[in-house]
C-alpha cells in the first residue's frame, strides 16, 4: 500500500490519475443507489468523504506517507 501511494507522488500526471481513481469509489455509490436501489444512509456518505480524503491526503501531502 506504501508503494502504491508513493507511486502515485512520483509523477505530476499522477496527481490527477488518483484523485480519478478514487472518484471510481463515488460512481458506484451512486449507481449502486439508482440501480440497485440501495439505501444511501450517513455512514455510506462519510466513508465515501473519508476515503476520498485520505487519497487527497496521499496524493497532495509534502512527500512523506502519512
Amino acid at each position: 500500500m506504501i508503494l502504491w501511494i508513493k507511486s502515485y507522488q512520483a509523477t505530476e500526471a499522477a496527481t490527477l490519475a488518483a484523485i480519478l481513481n478514487q472518484m471510481s469509489t463515488f460512481v458506484i455509490v451512486i449507481l449502486a443507489t439508482l440501480v440497485l436501489k440501495e439505501r444511501l444512509d450517513t455512514k455510506k456518505v462519510l466513508a465515501v468523504c473519508l476515503g476520498f480524503a485520505a487519497a487527497a491526503l496521499a496524493v497532495w501531502s509534502d512527500g512523506s506517507v502519512v
